[in-house]
């Protein structure tokens, strides 16, 4: 058997986690605010290949990730403050082919990201204050 879903509040604030977060392939679902808080990562975060949404404050607040953010091309919706606050991601931030909403808030504050930001053609909707305080 494998894991398909991630339910809401799952890791709340959970700290003492070391590494990289690497969410598998099998997970097809995630609910708001899965990660929401966490500490401790202290590498890359990679999202699985079967997600089509990151949903609603799923990592706000997990201020220690570095490293790049890996999020593959079957995600087309990413929900309001998905990563708010997520401020040491020091990587390049390359959005999903296939992202057709950015909800409001979604980048707030994530201001170590370096490299390119680069925008799909598939992007049809831009939240409010999506990027604010990134550079």
């Amino acid at each position: 058997d494998s894991l398909i879903e991630i339910g809401r509040f799952t890791f709340y604030y959970c700290s003492g986690f070391t590494g990289s977060l690497i969410i598998l392939n099998s997970v097809s679902k995630m609910r708001e605010s899965a990660f929401e808080g966490c500490s401790g990562f202290n590498n890359s975060l990679n999202i699985s290949n079967s997600l089509n949404e990151i949903k609603d404050d799923s990592f706000g607040t997990c201020s220690v990730f570095i490293g790049s953010l890996i999020i593959h091309d079957s995600v087309e919706k990413f929900g309001d403050s998905a990563f708010y606050h997520c401020s040491r991601f020091n990587g390049s931030l390359i959005l999903p082919n296939r992202l057709k909403t950015l909800g409001s808030n979604a980048f707030v504050k994530c201001s170590e990201l370096k490299g390119n930001l680069i925008f799909p053609q598939s992007i049809g909707s831009l939240g409010n204050n999506a990027f604010k305080e990134l550079c």
